[in-house]
């Protein structure tokens, strides 16, 4: 059986898996089974159908574009719809014109990001079967993931000043910007039902949060690489490329995380159990941990774009990685786990506290916001860390000291 047809069996078999397990779920809406179906298709067809591939690789600037203003134009959606037919969909009968943008969005990210992902996959493909095929995949047992991953946090702690030159300009900006955010909620205080939302306060700190972080990860990066002089630095093209595949990275993961836990009753239905909860967590951290583990492979594609190197894909990351074998994917959690379990460490006590304050509740808030930001900073500093040391050896390249 050739590749791609195994390929559309195996698509088919899950997806049809998939729609038999939860044929009696409250999400069981057909609207959800065409979206998905139809990213397969899209998929599948500009991977494994030669004629619709060469087409994209012809067109890369037009299709790249083409996606992009289907995905903005999607939020043009709602717009047009309040123009024609004069008035704002009720509440609860809007659903449909939801499912719309959020498939019109859908769509256009996938469509943008065929050029390259085509490219890089036919460039790939044939260190990839050369690997399938071999009958002894040679493995780099020099390779120690958990060593590299404790190496990772103790680096990033004994290199904490120059890790501050870059990032806590940043810091500062997120944390003023949520400051600012929250006057302006203050001065128009806006609510549902008896509960205060903040939209200024969310609108100002996710702002800054997706411009400073991609920004300070990118300078680490190179300030580990390439020896650059710890500062406080300003977006570039490589920011934008950064940005691009990280936010992508983590919609696509959290979306999925999402859609494995919310199916939590379904799946306590079918095993037979009345724990929800417990089946919730399960689902939760399990697909956590299963996007993790099998998504890492191509994450060396962050410090290859800190360099600025536009020819590097995901696919080139795991053919790099291939050889490590899963040592790879230990080392990665472990540069993520002490200081992602201190983010939630301190996430559950200090919103405890902020709930049982009896005063200045505010101020507990805000202590907590600066908290979680510094810490989260360290957290992908890390991680970035590990991916910046791995990468230069697998690159024969030299890792800076990190000294100034």
């Amino acid at each position: 059986m050739s590749k791609p047809l195994k390929t559309f069996v195996v698509m088919i078999g899950v997806f049809g898996l998939v729609v038999f397990l939860f044929r009696n779920s409250d999400n069981n809406d057909v609207r959800n089974w065409i979206a998905v179906a139809s990213m397969m298709a899209i998929i599948y067809a500009a991977l494994f159908v030669p004629q619709i591939g060469d087409f994209i690789l012809a067109k890369p600037k037009f299709i790249f574009w083409s996606g992009i203003a289907v995905a903005l134009g999607s939020l043009a959606i709602p717009l047009f719809w309040i123009i024609v037919s004069g008035h704002i969909p009720e509440t609860g009968k809007g659903e449909l014109l939801d499912w719309v943008v959020l498939f019109a969005m859908m769509t256009g990210i996938c469509v943008a990001i065929l050029p390259r992902s085509i490219a890089a996959q036919r460039r790939t493909q044939p260190a990839l079967e050369r690997m399938e095929t071999a009958a002894d995949i040679p493995r780099d047992d020099r390779f120690q993931g958990i060593d590299q991953g404790w190496r990772a946090n103790l680096q990033t702690l004994r290199y904490i000043g120059p890790l501050l030159q870059i990032a806590g300009p940043w810091i500062a900006i997120i944390v003023a910007a949520n400051l600012a955010g929250s006057y302006l909620d203050g001065l128009w205080p806006q609510y549902n039902g008896e509960f205060q939302i903040r939209p200024w306060t969310g609108a100002f700190s996710s702002v800054s949060i997706a411009i400073g972080l991609p920004t300070a990860l990118v300078a680490w990066h190179r300030h580990l690489l390439e020896d650059q002089p710890p500062k406080f630095a300003l977006p570039n093209k490589r920011v934008l490329r950064y940005w691009w595949r990280l936010w992508l990275t983590l919609f696509a993961a959290t979306a999925l995380v999402r859609v494995a836990a919310l199916n939590a009753l379904d799946v306590a239905r079918l095993a037979g159990t009345t724990n929800v909860d417990a089946v919730f967590e399960v689902l939760y951290w399990g697909t956590l941990a299963l996007v993790l583990l099998f998504g890492n492979k191509f994450a060396l594609v962050f410090p290859a774009i800190a360099l600025g190197r536009r020819d590097f894909a995901g696919m080139d990351s795991l053919v790099m990685t291939k050889p490590l074998g899963n040592a790879f994917g230990v080392g990665f959690v472990l540069s993520l786990l002490p200081f992602a379990a201190t983010v939630w460490l301190c996430d559950a006590v200090l919103t405890k506290m902020a709930i049982e304050a009896k005063s200045y509740p505010s101020l507990l808030i805000n202590a907590g916001f600066v908290t979680m930001t510094i810490l989260s900073f360290l957290t992908l500093a890390s991680c970035a860390t590990y991916l910046s040391n791995v990468y230069a050896e697998l690159a024969g390249r030299v890792v800076g000291s990190g000294e100034t």
